[in-house]
């Protein structure tokens, strides 16, 4: 090994534990300001008593209505639970083993989901999607976002893996989420990874710290290739 090589060995190794370390603390800092709901029931999560300029980030873990092989919108529901409700589900999840009339599903198949929830004030709030496995349209509140194109088949879907923020307006300290999720392309299907909600500008303030950090790391890695 010429000695020409080994200061690019040690910055390579510098670069490498740079970023691991850099990686670590965002995800320390994401556990920190993550909190869970303390005030739930089935198809509901109350945040009433939520201090939202405190508490940056809630994970939106839950029991949400679970509408199998049924794609709803918002129009679908009234004030009343539709009869063609299947049952509850935890989420995040898989429905990979969910028994419906003792039969268990599968990873394949496409469902809507339902949450209500109660804010303390009037505020614009995001929900920040960082990935699911699948394809999926979301609803709150009016607005939508979506990744790929859900459909009832292999051949009516296109699945995708974006990451999604949306915002939206608690009207009445109000919001009703509903979501379609399919999955004809993978073994396990379902929402299985975490959304986060928080006020308009902590989830805003996440999304910018994300992106600084991947650019660090862009950088960092660019610098290694050019003296490499």
């Amino acid at each position: 090994m010429t000695k020409s090589k080994i200061p690019i060995i040690f910055f390579g190794l510098f670069i490498v534990v740079a970023s691991i370390f850099i990686l670590q603390l965002t995800l320390v800092e994401l556990e920190e300001n993550t909190t869970f709901p303390t005030k739930h029931s089935k198809g509901q999560i109350d945040f009433t008593d939520v201090d939202f300029n405190k508490t940056k980030l809630i994970g939106l873990a839950g029991d949400y209505e679970f509408y199998w092989n049924q794609l709803l919108t918002p129009d679908n529901f009234t004030d009343s639970t539709p009869e063609s409700l299947t049952g509850y589900i935890k989420l995040p999840n898989i429905w990979n083993g969910y028994n419906i009339e003792s039969v268990k599903l599968k990873g394949d198949g496409y469902a809507t989901f339902r949450l209500k929830m109660v804010f303390p004030d009037e505020d614009f709030y995001s929900i920040k999607i960082n990935e699911f496995d699948c394809a999926y349209k979301l609803w709150i509140n009016g607005n939508a976002v979506e990744s790929g194109k859900v459909g009832r088949n292999l051949k009516e879907e296109v699945p995708s893996w974006k990451r999604n923020t949306i915002i939206f307006f608690t009207k009445n300290r109000t919001a009703e989420l509903v979501l379609q999720v399919s999955n004809f392309n993978h073994r396990k299907g379902g929402p299985e990874d975490l959304m986060l909600i928080g006020k308009y500008k902590s989830i805003s303030s996440y999304k910018t710290k994300q992106i600084g950090i991947a650019f660090f790391l862009i950088g960092l890695f660019f610098i290694m290739f050019v003296y490499n």
